[in-house]
């Protein structure tokens, strides 16, 4: 018969939480860039453009963080006798990179924009998902 050991069970529902926890975070993440992209297709404005990047880069920032945390989490193997942990460190450099391509581009249609600027359609339902 196996002893009863609370640390066991402390760390597997620390690792429960976090993991219910990401999926919602993702799952809000998600509905947050269905309203947007609506909007963006509605209005044309580049500021619900750029709000919109941001969430897709906070989406992707969490998938990978998920991913990260499963990842992380496992026992260490003949391949990684410490553990896994140095994933989150990879982690971190994706989602900087991530954030650089997308500066960039939005950088790109700010100046396409600037050079050929169109009226924003409807801006109250642009204004009005901004806030969310």
């Amino acid at each position: 018969m196996s002893e009863f050991n609370p640390e066991v069970l402390d760390q597997s529902e620390a690792r429960r939480a976090m993991r219910l926890a990401s999926y919602a975070s993702v799952t809000v993440a998600l509905i947050l860039i269905v309203a947007k992209t609506s909007t963006r297709l509605i209005t044309g404005s580049v500021a619900v453009l750029s709000i919109l990047v941001g969430s897709l880069l906070d989406a992707i920032a969490r998938v990978v963080t998920l991913l990260a945390i499963q990842h992380s989490h496992q026992l260490p193997d003949h391949e990684h006798r410490f553990g896994h942990g140095k994933v989150e460190a990879l982690t971190a450099l994706a989602k900087s990179a991530f954030i650089v391509g997308s500066a960039v581009l939005l950088l790109f249609e700010a100046d396409a924009r600037g050079l050929d600027p169109r009226p924003i359609e409807k801006g109250e339902i642009g204004i009005s998902v901004m806030l969310m």
